[in-house]
This record gives C-alpha cells, sequence and structure tokens, in this order.
C-alpha cells in the first residue's frame, strides 16, 4: 500500500525521487505534480461545506467496499487530521435512509436526487472547471475517502497534505493530474496503490506515502485510544495529535514576544510611532514598574502566577496546552438523529465533577428551553484569585474596589452565590401572540440558583441594597426561593413551577437529546415539540413572510424532535456530544 506509483501502475522504488512537472508541459509524467498549494484548503473546504450542507446524501447513495480508511496511510507523525467518509457502516445508512425521509424539503434546498453521486457533487462544488468531464476523468478513479492532514516531517512546520482514495492507478495519475491544472493548483502528488497523497512538493507527497507505510497513524496508540472513545467513526472524522499543542505553544510564545516587547524591534517602532515615545514611561509612572514592558524594564520572571501572567498573557493557556493529551471526534447518525461526539484529555480540570442532570431532571415537563452547568469546585476562589494579581503588581486593588462597590466580601459571598449550580429555563407554555408581548412579565422564563437557598437570598439582598435598587423594581423580575434553590423569573407562576419541580427528565424527547445527562456538568436541551415552534411561525407569518418560506419552515422542522448538548468528565476524558433527534 506504501509504494509510490508511476502512470501506468509500475510500482517505483521507495527511495526513488519524485519528479516534477515542467512548467507549462501538461503531459509530462511522473509521480509528482507541482501547482498552487492551496488546492489542499480548497478540496477541504469542498469536503467540509458538502459534507454540512448535504451529509444526509453522503450516505443516502453510497453501498461498495469502504477499504482502508485515510488514517491507514497516513503516518503516524500526522498532528491533525479531517476526514470524510462516504461508506460509513451498515447501521448508519439504515440510520440515515431514515433520517432523511423525514426531510421533504432536502432534496430540493441541495439540488440532488437520492441517484445522485455525491463524489461529483463534491468535485463539481470544489473545482468549477467545464474542461473536466466527472463521469468520463474522474469517476473510474476517484474512491469515497478523503482527509485532510497536517503531517510532521521534521520541518520547521507541519506540511498539508491530502489522501484521497482511488479505485485505479493510471486513470488516478491522469485524472489528479487534470483536475490541478483546471483548479491552477500548486501542488505535488504521488499515487499508491489504494490512496493518492498530494501535498505542497511531490518530495513531501513522497515522504507521506512512504511514512505511513512504514508506521501509520491507524497504528498510532493514542489515535486508537481517542477515537475509541469518541465512539463509531461516522461520516465525517477528525483528530488532532497530543504533539499538536507544541505547535500552538510556539506559536503563542512567538505572538505574545512581539506583543509585550515593546523595547525594540518593529513592533516597538509602530507602537511608538502610535502612542508616543514617553507612552511607556508615563504607563509606568500610572501603574507601577511592575507593569513595565518586557522589552526593557520588565521584571525578572517571579515563580508566583501573577507575575507570569503580567509578563504573558498567554501563560495560562500555554500551562493548558501543556496538560493536553489528544482528541477525537466524529459526525455520524445514530439514533434516529445525528450526532457530534468530541472527546479530549487535558480538560479534565476545567470542568466541575458535580452533574446538572439531575437539576434540569426536575424542571416542569413542558419546558422548551433549559441550560445549565455544575459550578466546580473552587471556581469562586480562582476568579478571585485572578483580580488580585493586579494589586499584587503595583496596579490597582480590583477585588477591594469590588467588595467595595457590591458589599460583598470575596471569595466567600462569590462562592455563595454561585452555589452548586445555575440552570436557565422557558416553559413550553408560549403566548398564544408573541407579537402581542408586552414586557419579560409575559414570559415564562426563569434562573434558579441551587444551593442555601437562605445565604443566596441574603447575598442578592447586599447587592441590591449596595446599588440602592432591586431586581423587581428595576427589571420586573421577583426572587422566590425554597430550601436549596432561589428563582429570579419575571412570572410569579412560572417561578412557582420551578420551585415546584417536575418531570423533564424523564421524559422521551429530553432522554433521547441528552443521554448522559447524569453525568454532564453542562447541558443545553431544545424541544422542538412545543407550543413556541408553532407561535414563532406564526409570528414571522404575521410580519410578511411568503408563503413558501413558512411551508418550508413547517415542513423542515416538524420532523424535528430534541437538540441536546452535553459534556462531562470519565476517568482523563472530557467528552462533549451534540445530538440532534427526529420523530
Amino acid at each position: 500500500m506504501s509504494d509510490p506509483h508511476v502512470p501506468g501502475g509500475l510500482p517505483q522504488p521507495e527511495s526513488a525521487e519524485p519528479t516534477e512537472t515542467p512548467s507549462g508541459d501538461a503531459s509530462a509524467t511522473g509521480p509528482g505534480r507541482r501547482r498552487r498549494r492551496t488546492a489542499v484548503v480548497a478540496l477541504v473546504a469542498l469536503v467540509v461545506s458538502a459534507v454540512l450542507g448535504g451529509g444526509a446524501f453522503a450516505v443516502y447513495t453510497v453501498f461498495f467496499d469502504g477499504g482502508p480508511r485515510p488514517a491507514d496511510v497516513l503516518p503516524a507523525s500526522t498532528l491533525a487530521v479531517l476526514s470524510i467518509d462516504l461508506d460509513p457502516s451498515a447501521g448508519q445508512k439504515i440510520e440515515a435512509l431514515k433520517t432523511i425521509r423525514k426531510f421533504p424539503q432536502l432534496k430540493e434546498d441541495l439540488g440532488l436526487d437520492p441517484t445522485d453521486d455525491l463524489r461529483k457533487y463534491f468535485v463539481e462544488e470544489a473545482i468549477e472547471c467545464d474542461d473536466v468531464d466527472f463521469d468520463a476523468e474522474v469517476k473510474p478513479w476517484i474512491g469515497k475517502r478523503a482527509a485532510v492532514a497536517a503531517v510532521d516531517l521534521g520541518g520547521d512546520a507541519p506540511v498539508p497534505v491530502l489522501a484521497l482514495q482511488i479505485t485505479d492507478q493510471q486513470k488516478a495519475d491522469a485524472g489528479f493530474e487534470k483536475l490541478a491544472e483546471c483548479a491552477e493548483e500548486d501542488l505535488g502528488f504521488v499515487v499508491g496503490t489504494e490512496y493518492l497523497i498530494a501535498s505542497d512538493s511531490a518530495e513531501h507527497a513522497q515522504a507521506v506515502l512512504v511514512s505511513g507505510g512504514q508506521e501509520s497513524l491507524a497504528d498510532d496508540t493514542k489515535y486508537q485510544k481517542w477515537t475509541d472513545e469518541a465512539g463509531d467513526q461516522g461520516i465525517l472524522n477528525f483528530y488532532l495529535a497530543e504533539r499538536a499543542a507544541d505547535y500552538l505553544i510556539d506559536a503563542l510564545e512567538s505572538f505574545s514576544g512581539d506583543m509585550l516587547g515593546f523595547g525594540g524591534g518593529a513592533f516597538s517602532d509602530e507602537f511608538s510611532e502610535e502612542f508616543g515615545e514617553d507612552f511607556e514611561e508615563e504607563f509606568s509612572r500610572e501603574f507601577g514598574d511592575g507593569a513595565g514592558f518586557a522589552g526593557e524594564s520588565a521584571p525578572p520572571a517571579a515563580e508566583d502566577e501573577c507575575t507570569d501572567a503580567l509578563e504573558d498573557p498567554f501563560a495560562a493557556i500555554k500551562d493548558q496546552l501543556e496538560e493536553f493529551d489528544g482528541l477525537a471526534g466524529t459526525v455520524r447518525f445514530a439514533g434516529g438523529g445525528m450526532e457530534l461526539s468530541v472527546v479530549a484529555g487535558g480538560f479534565g480540570q476545567f470542568a466541575s465533577t458535580d452533574a446538572v442532570g439531575d437539576e434540569i431532571g426536575a424542571l416542569p415537563a413542558d419546558t422548551a428551553l433549559a441550560a445549565g452547568f455544575a459550578v466546580p469546585t473552587d471556581y469562586a476562589n480562582d476568579l478571585v484569585e485572578g483580580l488580585s494579581c493586579s494589586a499584587e503588581s503595583g496596579g490597582p486593588d480590583l477585588v477591594a474596589e469590588f467588595e467595595e462597590a457590591v458589599g460583598l466580601d470575596l471569595p466567600g459571598d462569590l462562592d455563595t452565590l454561585l452555589g452548586t449550580a445555575w440552570t436557565l429555563s422557558v416553559g413550553g407554555d408560549a403566548p398564544d401572540d408573541l407579537g402581542e408581548i408586552e414586557g419579560l412579565a409575559d414570559l415564562p422564563v426563569g434562573l434558579a440558583l441551587h444551593g442555601d437557598a437562605d445565604a443566596i437570598a441574603e447575598v442578592i439582598a447586599t447587592i441590591e441594597e449596595s446599588f440602592s435598587t432591586s431586581l423587581e423594581d428595576e427589571i420586573g423580575v421577583g426572587i422566590t426561593n425554597s430550601d436549596s434553590l432561589v428563582v429570579l423569573s419575571p412570572s410569579e407562576e412560572y417561578a412557582e413551577a420551578l420551585l415546584g419541580g417536575g418531570g423533564l427528565g424523564a421524559t422521551e424527547e429530553f432522554r433521547d437529546a441528552v443521554p448522559k445527562a447524569d453525568k454532564s456538568n453542562a447541558l443545553l436541551y431544545l424541544d422542538f415539540d412545543s407550543e413556541w415552534r408553532t407561535a414563532l411561525i406564526d409570528l414571522a407569518q404575521g410580519q410578511g413572510a411568503s408563503r413558501s418560506d413558512i411551508d418550508a419552515a413547517k415542513e423542515n422542522t416538524e420532523p424535528l424532535k430534541s437538540l441536546g448538548v452535553s459534556s462531562w468528565v470519565e476517568g482523563e476524558a472530557t467528552h462533549l456530544l451534540l445530538k440532534l433527534s427526529t420523530r
């Protein structure tokens, strides 16, 4: 699989030097071709736009032996990869058929028939070229899997790579050459036994093909770990290797050096020209020597986090990237709908290990929209420590100023106010006519703070007293509470409904959209089967929307059941799941 080939399919030794097409000579042969390197970007844009715009058709029409995936031919040194698979598992094909048939507008909107060849659609969308006949010059060799990747070949920067599945080596060599010529792209490529590899040079393309044959990405243990965690691969799949964080850290270091290097160089000259040469002296006099510029008078780096943060605004981000352990994700058909599953390592320290599913599950069963998050332990303390850095470096004491302004004792009162979780919800009982809504009091919306209700209410009262006003007088939001719940809502009736609890968590719509609710530390839920859908369509009609637009909105939303977005932590893995369920 790793042998590069010359036109005609004759094996070429792996050590052979690839050749380039002489300028202006489209008839020259060889495994390498050079056009503009933006071909990779153009073809990737094609893949992504086609999947997002018409991904359903991608599994509707394709039934053939899939063969190896791009990860089987890309090298283990791949840093990032985005792949499209027009031949996923048989189960996903069935799910795709079931889902597609529920949307009568899909075919018309995409301009596709169920019998259309998605490969033709992709190529024609990406490359507008009348000189290429897809059926005669592309279809005979192009496969149904492709990927764009960034591969580390040992240079200063990763190289861009396109891996395109092929079914005929000789025809692929000539056909891809013509596509590149038509698109006026500058790239080199080599033809392997099952994949064509293109890059910004023929040498890079061949190095990728050879390296992939020796040790593929699919054999990499980290790739296996995170793609397995993400679940069954689908139409669109992506992976970011742990090593990719090193490039991001280097980029941030370079950027922060330019941003803080006011003492010399081109950036300093431009800054002085814009603000005047005396700006640094005035800045230091105003905020203290600790706020001097890194280029000249910045103090030596200290051990504490405050000094690090002031000297490098990206210090915290880089520290987080140091913990990054890899990421994988997939877009697939499953459970009567589509879902995006993402999993990553090294982010667990940023999320609460507590769940908010029970709090949202206790909302009224007819809830149309709900969002919530579990407050991480020490979250208030971390926020206050961040504000404290300015005072420790000679700047204003923001914590003291905030305490004086709002009358709170930090971080204690903030910790009380945040509680254990927050939930925001909109009830399913929509007003009969949205155009007649006069204020917040007409809306069944509420914010619930979970924790020590009496203590939370006392903190809110302190804030109101500091500003000599009240939420109810200022914006019409009342405050009611039970022992463990404080509700802020403009509707007294809806507030009472929230305090009374409900059965949202037991509904089929909620369970389908958020299957891991019991573990989720952050959650968003939307019920399409509510009065709000009809009310919004009626509002659009009343404001002059055309009959065709109204009919399209009804047809496209009728099959939808619910949408859920949730995140949770299991061991060292942080998960994100977006799930769109249909009837």
